[in-house]
């Protein structure tokens, strides 16, 4: 009995697996529990109104450059008498910045200016020589050689002062520029020289940054190059969330071959000077 139960049991484990080899081989759909999930769709449908349109174009890693700097200098030598702003100190456009001492080039104008007025008499002078030869020559009481002879002595007189008017104006030149002023208004970035040392001809005495205007400059990559041409309207985004408006002033002209980018400088007002130079955010073409 107990061989016959295990018989008809091993029959009908091999007609199971026969009916469902059968179904397979016969394409018989396999339940739904076994399908693979349909491909994801690419396609990012628009979401809102007016998501149809072009949305405008971000550059990250967009930088504040300074607007304008300098390494304030003169072509004058001698030694510094005050520095009169520290770094970090906005100064006007005229401001004294740093003195040198200017004794020596007071007296150089003094003695110049005494050279010319010496000249001038000679000038005087020779030109009265010069007029009273003539009227001799007239009266046929002088030569052609004494009038000839006094007409080279006014010449070399007028030489004489021109150049002495030359040296007198340089002398006051140099004295000027021991008077070092800002050429524009902006920000002391560096004290390059303190008092009492010396300064020689074109030695550089403080750096100057413009500030009240400002650069944000980004490197735009070459497929949304089209969206920033030069005096359109862009926005630099600082990464507090605060947005400034400026307008593109310049474009590079060189392609960056690896990375098919071009700079774009875009200016912007900052007359309360909330951008500093060196900080970071992106940048963005307004909405079409």
């Amino acid at each position: 009995m107990n061989i016959r139960k295990s018989l008809y049991i091993v029959l009908g484990c091999l007609f199971s697996l026969g009916t469902l080899s059968l179904g397979v081989a016969t394409g018989v759909e396999a339940p739904t529990w076994m399908s693979e999930p349909p491909p994801a769709s690419s396609k990012i449908e628009p979401e809102g109104k007016g998501a149809s349109q072009e949305r405008p174009p971000v550059v990250e890693a967009t930088i504040i450059n300074a607007f304008r700097t300098a390494n304030v200098g003169t072509d004058v030598g001698g030694i510094i008498e005050s520095v009169n702003f520290d770094e970090g100190d906005h100064v006007k456009e005229g401001e004294v910045v740093v003195q040198l001492f200017k004794e020596r080039y007071k007296m150089e104008v003094r003695k110049m200016e005494e050279k010319v007025r010496g000249l001038e008499a000679l000038l005087e002078v020779a030109e009265q020589e010069a007029k009273a030869r003539e009227e001799l020559l007239k009266m046929e009481s002088a030569t052609r050689l004494e009038v000839l002879r006094a007409g080279q002595q006014l010449a070399a007189a007028q030489s004489s002062l021109a150049e002495a008017r030359v040296e007198l104006d340089k002398a006051k030149h140099d004295l000027e520029a021991c008077t070092v002023k800002a050429p524009f208004s902006g920000y002391i970035a560096a004290r390059l020289k303190q008092p009492y040392e010396t300064a020689r001809p074109l030695d550089a005495l403080f750096s100057l940054v413009d500030s009240d205007k400002v650069y944000a400059v980004a490197y735009v990559p070459e497929e949304v190059l089209h969206r920033f041409p030069l005096s359109s309207k862009a926005v630099f985004k600082h990464r507090t969330g605060r947005e400034f408006s400026g307008t593109v002033d310049r474009i590079g002209k060189l392609m960056d071959p690896k990375t098919k980018t071009k700079k774009v400088y875009v200016l912007l007002n900052n007359p309360d000077r909330h951008l500093e130079i060196g900080m970071i955010g992106s940048l963005r073409s307004p909405a079409k």
